[in-house]
């Protein structure tokens, strides 16, 4: 099925971007309601699981300790997120402000060139480095 739908989509790059957009609109106008539902449920569902008799459960056997604390929990937690974070926004944020800003729009500066990528890393560097030094531990 993968190699049908890759087959499909070189084959009539024009045609297969249309057919995708149309699916894409018709999940966004259809479905919407059935999004925010499960995602309200699942959120529910995970506060009763905690909350209840389920939130107490302990994994392993019963006169076992936690191999972690809850803080080295938490800081576990914390780091995967800031590092996700970090490897996602490292690339994204600058092809967003790439495409688009109020910075250059003030500058009269075109969309894409390379003024634009300029200005791009600039804001980038100065968002990025200041909520990830927020958090990050300073060597200095």
């Amino acid at each position: 099925m993968v190699v049908a739908f890759l087959v499909f989509t070189i084959m009539n790059v024009d045609y297969a971007g249309g057919v995708y957009a149309d699916i894409k609109n018709w999940i966004q106008t259809t479905l919407n309601w059935y999004y925010v539902s499960l995602i309200s449920v699942f959120f529910f569902l995970s506060i009763w699981l905690t909350t209840g008799k389920m939130g107490s459960l302990r994994l392993g056997a019963d006169d076992e300790r936690p191999a972690f604390s809850f803080f080295s929990w938490f800081a576990m937690l914390f780091g995967a997120g800031m590092g996700i974070a970090m490897l996602f926004w490292s690339i994204a944020e600058p092809i967003f402000h790439f495409q688009g800003n109020p910075f250059m729009t003030m500058a009269g500066v075109e969309a894409g060139s390379a003024e634009a990528a300029q200005i791009a890393m600039r804001i980038s560097f100065s968002t990025g480095a200041s909520t990830a030094g927020q958090f990050t531990p300073s060597p200095a």
